[in-house]
Protein backbone atom coordinates (compact mmCIF):
# COMPACT_ATOMS: atom_id res chain seq x y z
CA UNK A 1 0.00 0.00 0.00
CA UNK A 2 1.42 3.38 -1.00
CA UNK A 3 1.66 6.06 1.69
CA UNK A 4 -0.88 8.86 1.38
CA UNK A 5 -1.29 12.26 2.93
CA UNK A 6 -4.52 13.91 3.97
CA UNK A 7 -3.46 17.45 4.61
CA UNK A 8 -2.04 20.34 2.63
CA UNK A 9 1.40 21.64 3.55
CA UNK A 10 2.86 24.62 1.71
CA UNK A 11 6.21 23.73 0.12
CA UNK A 12 8.88 26.11 -1.08
CA UNK A 13 9.86 24.04 -4.10
CA UNK A 14 11.20 26.11 -6.98
CA UNK A 15 9.11 25.65 -10.08
CA UNK A 16 6.47 23.48 -8.39
CA UNK A 17 2.92 24.69 -8.84
CA UNK A 18 0.24 24.20 -6.19
CA UNK A 19 -1.12 21.23 -8.09
CA UNK A 20 2.34 19.70 -8.54
CA UNK A 21 3.14 20.08 -4.85
CA UNK A 22 0.24 17.75 -4.07
CA UNK A 23 1.80 14.88 -6.03
CA UNK A 24 4.30 12.44 -4.60
CA UNK A 25 5.94 11.87 -7.96
CA UNK A 26 5.55 13.31 -11.43
CA UNK A 27 6.12 11.09 -14.47
CA UNK A 28 9.50 11.91 -15.95
CA UNK A 29 10.93 10.25 -19.04
CA UNK A 30 14.67 9.84 -18.70
CA UNK A 31 17.02 9.50 -21.69
CA UNK A 32 17.54 5.91 -22.86
CA UNK A 33 21.14 5.77 -21.61
CA UNK A 34 20.01 6.84 -18.14
CA UNK A 35 17.11 4.36 -18.08
CA UNK A 36 19.47 1.55 -19.01
CA UNK A 37 21.92 2.56 -16.32
CA UNK A 38 19.19 2.75 -13.68
CA UNK A 39 17.97 -0.72 -14.65
CA UNK A 40 21.53 -2.04 -14.42
CA UNK A 41 21.97 -0.35 -11.04
CA UNK A 42 19.49 -2.81 -9.55
CA UNK A 43 22.08 -5.57 -9.95
CA UNK A 44 25.46 -3.92 -10.57
CA UNK A 45 25.98 -0.31 -9.48
CA UNK A 46 29.62 -0.19 -10.54
CA UNK A 47 28.68 -1.27 -14.07
CA UNK A 48 25.89 1.32 -14.18
CA UNK A 49 28.30 4.08 -13.19
CA UNK A 50 30.81 2.86 -15.76
CA UNK A 51 28.11 2.96 -18.46
CA UNK A 52 27.25 6.57 -17.67
CA UNK A 53 30.85 7.72 -17.37
CA UNK A 54 31.70 6.01 -20.66
CA UNK A 55 28.98 8.07 -22.34
CA UNK A 56 30.54 11.23 -20.91
CA UNK A 57 33.71 10.31 -22.82
CA UNK A 58 32.20 8.99 -26.04
CA UNK A 59 28.62 10.27 -26.31
CA UNK A 60 27.68 12.50 -29.23
CA UNK A 61 24.92 14.65 -27.68
CA UNK A 62 26.50 17.50 -25.68
CA UNK A 63 23.14 18.63 -24.26
CA UNK A 64 22.54 15.15 -22.84
CA UNK A 65 25.87 14.91 -21.03
CA UNK A 66 24.94 17.12 -18.02
CA UNK A 67 21.93 14.87 -17.37
CA UNK A 68 24.09 11.77 -17.66
CA UNK A 69 26.67 13.36 -15.35
CA UNK A 70 23.97 14.16 -12.79
CA UNK A 71 22.88 10.52 -12.63
CA UNK A 72 26.47 9.29 -12.54
CA UNK A 73 27.10 11.58 -9.60
CA UNK A 74 23.95 10.40 -7.87
CA UNK A 75 24.85 6.71 -8.19
CA UNK A 76 28.30 7.52 -6.81
CA UNK A 77 26.71 9.41 -3.90
CA UNK A 78 24.44 6.47 -3.13
CA UNK A 79 27.46 4.17 -3.26
CA UNK A 80 29.33 6.28 -0.71
CA UNK A 81 31.88 7.70 -3.17
CA UNK A 82 31.13 11.24 -2.09
CA UNK A 83 34.30 12.88 -3.38
CA UNK A 84 33.84 11.47 -6.88
CA UNK A 85 30.13 12.36 -6.79
CA UNK A 86 30.96 15.92 -5.76
CA UNK A 87 33.32 16.23 -8.73
CA UNK A 88 30.47 15.40 -11.10
CA UNK A 89 28.05 17.80 -9.42
CA UNK A 90 30.57 20.65 -9.42
CA UNK A 91 31.43 19.98 -13.07
CA UNK A 92 27.75 20.51 -13.92
CA UNK A 93 27.56 23.71 -11.85
CA UNK A 94 30.71 25.13 -13.43
CA UNK A 95 30.32 23.90 -17.00
CA UNK A 96 26.53 23.98 -17.46
CA UNK A 97 25.11 26.49 -14.95
CA UNK A 98 21.97 27.12 -17.04
CA UNK A 99 21.21 23.49 -17.80
CA UNK A 100 18.23 21.90 -16.01
CA UNK A 101 20.57 19.41 -14.35
CA UNK A 102 22.36 22.25 -12.54
CA UNK A 103 19.60 22.41 -9.90
CA UNK A 104 19.88 18.68 -9.30
CA UNK A 105 23.63 19.15 -8.88
CA UNK A 106 22.92 21.85 -6.30
CA UNK A 107 20.75 19.43 -4.36
CA UNK A 108 23.39 16.70 -4.63
CA UNK A 109 26.01 19.03 -3.16
CA UNK A 110 23.69 19.97 -0.31
CA UNK A 111 23.06 16.29 0.51
CA UNK A 112 26.79 15.61 0.52
CA UNK A 113 27.31 18.61 2.80
CA UNK A 114 24.93 17.08 5.33
CA UNK A 115 26.36 13.59 4.97
CA UNK A 116 29.86 14.90 5.66
CA UNK A 117 28.77 17.19 8.53
CA UNK A 118 29.70 20.36 6.68
CA UNK A 119 27.89 23.44 7.88
CA UNK A 120 25.16 24.56 5.61
CA UNK A 121 22.01 26.33 4.65
CA UNK A 122 21.32 22.82 3.38
CA UNK A 123 17.78 22.83 4.71
CA UNK A 124 16.88 25.80 2.54
CA UNK A 125 18.53 24.16 -0.45
CA UNK A 126 16.57 20.96 0.16
CA UNK A 127 13.34 22.94 -0.13
CA UNK A 128 14.27 25.18 -3.04
CA UNK A 129 15.23 22.68 -5.74
CA UNK A 130 12.27 21.50 -7.81
CA UNK A 131 11.41 17.80 -7.63
CA UNK A 132 11.50 17.43 -11.41
CA UNK A 133 15.09 18.69 -11.45
CA UNK A 134 16.45 15.78 -9.42
CA UNK A 135 16.55 11.96 -9.58
CA UNK A 136 14.01 10.07 -7.46
CA UNK A 137 16.66 8.83 -5.05
CA UNK A 138 17.89 12.36 -4.49
CA UNK A 139 14.34 13.49 -3.77
CA UNK A 140 13.92 10.57 -1.37
CA UNK A 141 17.00 11.57 0.62
CA UNK A 142 16.01 15.23 0.52
CA UNK A 143 12.65 14.47 2.13
CA UNK A 144 14.17 11.94 4.54
CA UNK A 145 16.42 14.67 5.94
CA UNK A 146 13.63 17.27 5.99
CA UNK A 147 11.42 14.82 7.89
CA UNK A 148 14.09 14.23 10.53
CA UNK A 149 14.84 17.94 10.86
CA UNK A 150 11.17 18.85 11.24
CA UNK A 151 10.56 16.03 13.71
CA UNK A 152 13.45 17.06 15.94
CA UNK A 153 12.24 20.65 15.94
CA UNK A 154 8.48 20.14 16.25
CA UNK A 155 8.02 16.70 17.80
CA UNK A 156 6.05 13.57 16.93
CA UNK A 157 2.81 15.47 16.31
CA UNK A 158 4.24 17.43 13.39
CA UNK A 159 2.10 16.83 10.31
CA UNK A 160 4.76 18.41 8.12
CA UNK A 161 7.36 15.92 9.38
CA UNK A 162 5.03 13.02 8.56
CA UNK A 163 4.33 14.54 5.16
CA UNK A 164 8.04 14.73 4.35
CA UNK A 165 8.52 11.15 5.57
CA UNK A 166 5.74 9.92 3.27
CA UNK A 167 7.33 11.67 0.31
CA UNK A 168 10.68 10.09 1.15
CA UNK A 169 9.07 6.65 1.15
CA UNK A 170 7.23 7.31 -2.11
CA UNK A 171 10.26 8.60 -3.99
CA UNK A 172 12.33 5.59 -2.90
CA UNK A 173 9.87 3.13 -4.46
CA UNK A 174 11.36 1.24 -7.38
CA UNK A 175 14.88 1.53 -5.94
CA UNK A 176 15.22 -1.55 -3.66
CA UNK A 177 18.46 -0.61 -1.90
CA UNK A 178 17.36 2.91 -1.12
CA UNK A 179 13.80 1.84 -0.35
CA UNK A 180 14.92 -0.52 2.40
CA UNK A 181 17.35 2.02 3.83
CA UNK A 182 14.84 4.84 3.91
CA UNK A 183 12.01 2.62 5.17
CA UNK A 184 14.26 1.48 8.02
CA UNK A 185 15.10 5.04 8.99
CA UNK A 186 11.54 6.30 8.70
CA UNK A 187 10.31 3.33 10.74
CA UNK A 188 12.64 4.38 13.55
CA UNK A 189 11.37 7.95 13.50
CA UNK A 190 7.78 7.43 12.30
CA UNK A 191 6.72 3.89 13.30
CA UNK A 192 3.09 4.51 12.40
CA UNK A 193 3.95 5.27 8.75
CA UNK A 194 5.83 2.08 7.91
CA UNK A 195 3.21 -0.53 8.75
CA UNK A 196 2.28 -1.94 5.34
CA UNK A 197 2.93 -5.64 4.81
CA UNK A 198 4.54 -4.66 1.52
CA UNK A 199 7.33 -2.87 3.40
CA UNK A 200 9.72 -5.19 5.16
CA UNK A 201 11.77 -3.32 7.74
CA UNK A 202 14.59 -4.72 9.83
CA UNK A 203 16.26 -2.11 11.99
CA UNK A 204 19.39 -3.66 13.42
CA UNK A 205 22.30 -2.22 15.43
CA UNK A 206 24.00 -0.92 12.27
CA UNK A 207 20.85 0.95 11.29
CA UNK A 208 20.49 2.47 14.76
CA UNK A 209 24.13 3.59 14.66
CA UNK A 210 23.56 5.13 11.22
CA UNK A 211 20.54 7.03 12.53
CA UNK A 212 22.61 8.52 15.33
CA UNK A 213 25.22 9.62 12.78
CA UNK A 214 22.48 11.26 10.71
CA UNK A 215 21.22 13.13 13.76
CA UNK A 216 24.73 14.40 14.52
CA UNK A 217 25.35 15.42 10.90
CA UNK A 218 22.09 17.33 10.71
CA UNK A 219 22.77 19.17 13.97
CA UNK A 220 26.25 20.09 12.72
CA UNK A 221 24.92 21.37 9.41
CA UNK A 222 22.59 24.12 10.51
CA UNK A 223 24.90 27.04 9.76
CA UNK A 224 25.02 28.76 6.39
CA UNK A 225 26.23 26.66 3.44
CA UNK A 226 26.36 28.24 0.01
CA UNK A 227 26.79 25.92 -2.93
CA UNK A 228 29.45 27.42 -5.22
CA UNK A 229 27.91 28.91 -8.34
CA UNK A 230 24.43 28.99 -6.81
CA UNK A 231 22.99 32.26 -5.46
Amino acid sequence: MKPRFHYLIPLLLLGASTAEAGLFKRPQKEPVIVERALDLDQTDRDAAIEMLERYLSTGQDPDLKPTVRLHAGELLRLGGELGHAEEHFRAIKEGHPRHASSEGATLGLALIALETSQSGNARATLKLVGENRAPDTMNADRYRLLAILELEESGQDSKEASYFAERALAFSEGHPQESRRIASEMAAYFPSLVTSESVQVDVGPADVNALEQIRAAIRAGRDVYVVPGHP
